[in-house]
């Protein structure tokens, strides 16, 4: 439905605030005494070149739009292994990188404060 990312999995907002508060919980059995600032993310789902092949209402433009994104230097090509192959996201990707369009990885993080805004 949205790009490459499998109609089972929700990359949602409310999705992925309840997977960022799952995660606290987890870290905090492991470090009790910890306290986070932020939840960080580094991948391919946080290219700010993606805005060139979604819709404005992706979820996965949806749910960047509440992060903060880093683009880096790190890059990627239209093979998209990571993606499932022949998808349309993953032949849009590859249709830019024909173009000269270079897409790199992200990273993005969120505060702890920001998390329920998702």
């Amino acid at each position: 439905k949205n790009g490459g990312i499998p109609q089972k999995i929700e990359y949602t907002p409310e999705r992925i605030k309840h997977a960022h508060k799952l995660a606290l919980d987890f870290f905090k059995d492991f470090y009790p005494t910890y306290n986070p600032k932020a939840v960080a993310c580094y991948s391919w789902i946080c290219s700010p070149q993606l805005k060139r092949v979604l819709p404005e209402n992706s979820n996965i433009l949806l749910v960047n739009g509440k992060l903060h994104i880093v683009p880096l230097a790190s890059s990627f090509d239209g093979s998209c292994r990571f993606l499932r192959q022949g998808t349309s996201l993953q032949k849009r990707i590859a249709e830019e990188c024909e173009k000269g369009i270079e897409f790199h990885n992200g990273a993005s993080y969120i505060t702890i404060d920001e998390i329920d805004s998702l």
